[in-house]
């Protein structure tokens, strides 16, 4: 099983750092190249481990170019993404963060906030950003206690 891992993508179209309004098209570009580069060393999928946005309240701007992005590359290279909630996809507002929102907007990018998922002979799990460490000690305590032990998991 061969995984591409990526993260901090913190997509946000900046007014700040945005040199000739290039931010967002980087972070397109950027996405584009890890689809690529997963299909020519013959990975199974992809893993994606937070900060997709930059905030948890990202423009539709940014989530159209996003979610057409990601629905184009994961149809083009027939490719499955794997996506946990970073502390900047959450919304302080809401239970829901902007990646799964745009994963729920999807049939290949899938998000394993707290619910596992199988690639194959492989179960990931992911335990979205915990504001409290005793929730997220208690997370990775259910979780581990909820593997099979011949289990193959990440």
């Amino acid at each position: 099983m061969k995984l591409l891992i990526f993260s901090d993508l913190h997509i946000h179209n900046y007014k700040q750092f945005n040199q000739g309004k290039k931010r967002l098209k980087n972070c397109i570009d950027v996405i584009n190249k890890v689809y690529k580069i997963a299909s020519q060393t013959n990975c199974d999928g992809i893993l994606f481990c937070g900060d997709l946005y930059d905030n948890g309240n990202p423009t539709i701007e940014v989530l159209d170019e996003t979610i057409m992005v990601l629905q184009y590359n994961s149809h083009k290279y027939d490719m499955l993404m794997f996506c946990i909630s970073g502390n900047h996809d959450a919304h302080t507002l809401s239970p829901i963060t902007a990646l799964s929102f745009t994963c729920k907007k999807l049939d290949k990018v899938i998000c394993v906030d707290d619910v596992p998922k199988k690639l194959k002979n492989l179960k990931i799990y992911g335990i979205p950003y915990q504001t409290n460490y005793n929730d997220f000690n208690q997370k990775l305590y259910n979780l581990i206690n909820s593997m099979h032990h011949t289990e193959k998991a990440v």
